[in-house]
């Protein structure tokens, strides 16, 4: 019987090992990177300047590979007025005068990088004596390679979306203009049923330099009475509003975060607010030195109808058993004082 017993219980933990194995084979693999820090840089520079800094690059790879530093131009993407990613092209390419990459000189060269280590990639920027004042936009992108090898690695996690990429951003002093203007600012919808409330804001460099503005949306109802102060600013840490462009920043109202496909009554009921709200822009911007600020005003409606249907008719059973109460009562007084009449 002690026999039998052994050998089930060696089977079921044969079959068990297997099980485990057979799920360990389709998990997925862990993912590596190489991660650059910082991942942007800020310069304010003068003509004929030369700052020299640093890139730290870590291997979070279980291989050792080569890197290779190259100096590229960036710009945001033509059309891109929410995310502000940037759109990289050659260092040679000029495009609108913003140009930074001929201005870097990369130190060292190719580097190998065992796993777990961390390196130094030095750069220095040279600012020509004859640079426009203004912002300049440049990128340091680091590609990676198998030791022994030239291109990319194949088969690795390594790319660009994984911030092997550092931009950098350099104002050169000089007649620089900050001119930022309010395109656009107002509710997506001026009426509603509920909140929440949905804001679009759009602000318009007509300057030189980049600008990363900062600020709220302050909303007060009918009373004058502040309700909400919402927060407008950058949703990227490289999030900028770059010469001659136009960025969207979009701010929400809400009471309570609902799920997907809530039904209008319990949106109404739980997102309830009413009546006429003024909401007011208030943004900074310009040079740390220098603060400037921009200002606009808005209105819209919240009716919430199915709520107040609710609490309309609510009201109205109760003042209707407050009337059919107090006449009932009225009559039982009436009658108590008719009887007590007829008694002798």
């Amino acid at each position: 019987m002690t026999h039998v017993r052994t050998h089930e219980l060696k089977r079921h933990l044969a079959l068990g090992l297997l099980a485990l194995a057979a799920v360990l084979m389709f998990l997925p693999k862990a993912s590596h990177a190489m991660t650059i820090s910082p991942p942007t840089l800020d310069f304010t520079l003068n003509p004929g300047d030369v700052v020299s800094d640093v890139v730290q690059i870590y291997n979070e790879e279980g291989i050792a590979f080569k890197i290779q530093p190259n100096a590229l131009n960036f710009y945001t993407k033509e059309g891109d007025e929410i995310t502000g990613a940037p759109e990289f092209y050659a260092a040679d390419e000029v495009r609108n005068g913003y140009e930074l990459a001929p201005w870097l000189e990369m130190g060292g060269g190719s580097t190998v990088i065992d796993s777990k280590e961390r390196v130094n990639i030095p750069f220095s920027i040279r600012v020509p004596e004859d640079a426009a004042p203004g912002s300049h936009f440049g990128a340091i992108r680091i590609l990676a390679s198998k030791p022994d090898e030239i291109a990319p690695m194949e088969g690795s996690s390594l790319d660009i979306q994984r911030g092997t990429t550092v931009l950098i951003f350099v104002r050169v002093t000089g007649d620089v203009r900050d001119e930022l203007a309010v395109s656009q600012f107002g509710p997506q919808k001026d009426a509603l049923s509920h909140l929440p409330a949905d804001f679009t804001v759009r602000l318009t460099n007509g300057g030189t330099s980049h600008q990363r503005p900062t600020g709220n949306v302050i909303i007060k109802d009918m009373w004058g009475r502040q309700v909400a102060s919402l927060v407008v600013k950058p949703g990227r840490q490289y999030r900028s509003v770059l010469p001659d462009y136009v960025g969207r920043f979009d701010v929400t109202w809400a009471r309570r975060r609902l799920p997907d496909g809530t039904g209008e009554y319990e949106q109404q009921l739980r997102n309830f607010a009413f009546g006429k709200y003024t909401a007011a822009l208030l943004v900074n911007y310009g040079s740390p030195s220098q603060q400037k600020s921009l200002s606009a005003v808005a209105t819209f409606i919240v009716v919430p109808w199915l709520a107040l249907a609710t609490y309309a008719g609510a009201a109205l059973v109760l003042l209707l058993i407050a009337v059919l109460g107090t006449r009932a009562y009225n009559r039982m007084i009436i009658r108590r004082y008719e009887q007590s009449k007829r008694k002798p």
